[in-house]
């Protein structure tokens, strides 16, 4: 059951992001440096400071600034293995006139290859792949079902496999109706899913579920074909030719 305040003292403005089952909580810090607090939880009751993430001058300058000035408002998102954080650094305000600029930072995966020219976050890989999943990479039992708008289905596990080739970490999966696994990603407890979006806005747990092997996954011959299929094509668009 959750006690409020779930943050007592002087925590304001906060911003929420669930990623799986963590959920992180962003807080003004004002003119105070480092800047912006950052608080991590699983069950929304218990919460850990875990981070200042405005810790370099060149993320924030407050030379200068006044008291109350300084930053306002954070905002944190979170999309396919990349969190975005957007907050405000007030300079001056004169009664009804504030001189704000607004500044962005993230913070991602990186690639543990270089094998693959621009892809450097997940994200990168989700903008390319987004050219590539088709009816043919789909999972044979869903392909009549797959479309252009719903270009993910059926892509997970040779996707998720290629996401461990390109960054590194394990591959776990969530058992669906009919005993098949949704795969998704966990790299050094950052958990990312490029393939998601094919259950529209069902809610997946992320939680306790069991790592998955390439050597059981590639067993079946026509999954490997898929999977060896989609790493062809992500280098054939690296390399700007026509398979």
């Amino acid at each position: 059951m959750i006690h409020n305040p779930i943050l007592k003292g002087f925590h304001p403005d906060p911003s929420i992001v669930r990623v799986g089952e963590d959920y992180y909580i962003a807080t003004s810090t004002f003119e105070w440096w480092p800047g912006i607090r950052l608080h991590h939880s699983t069950d929304l009751v218990h919460w850990e400071l875990i981070e200042y993430p405005l810790n370099r001058t060149s993320q924030l300058d407050l030379r200068g600034v006044g008291a109350s000035q300084g930053v306002w408002a954070p905002c944190l998102t979170y999309d396919k293995g990349t969190f975005y954080l957007l907050y405000t650094v007030v300079t001056a305000f004169y009664c009804n006139m504030y001189d704000t600029n607004n500044y962005l930072v993230t913070a991602t995966v990186p690639a543990i290859t270089n094998k693959y020219k621009g892809i450097h976050t997940p994200q990168d890989l989700y903008d390319r792949l987004s050219d590539i999943w088709c009816a043919d990479t789909c999972a044979p039992r869903l392909r009549d079902g797959w479309t252009p708008e719903n270009k993910t289905l059926g892509q997970c596990s040779i996707t998720a496999f290629l996401v461990q080739d390109i960054f590194g970490g394990k591959v776990y999966g969530i058992l669906r109706p009919g005993g098949n696994y949704h795969c998704y990603n966990d790299v050094n407890g950052h958990i990312f899913d490029l393939t998601s979006e094919q259950f529209g806005d069902e809610t997946l747990s992320y939680k306790n579920n069991p790592e998955q092997f390439r050597e059981v996954h590639f067993a079946k011959e026509e999954k490997r074909l898929r999977y060896e299929y989609l790493k062809q094509q992500l280098a054939c668009l690296n390399q700007q030719s026509t398979c």
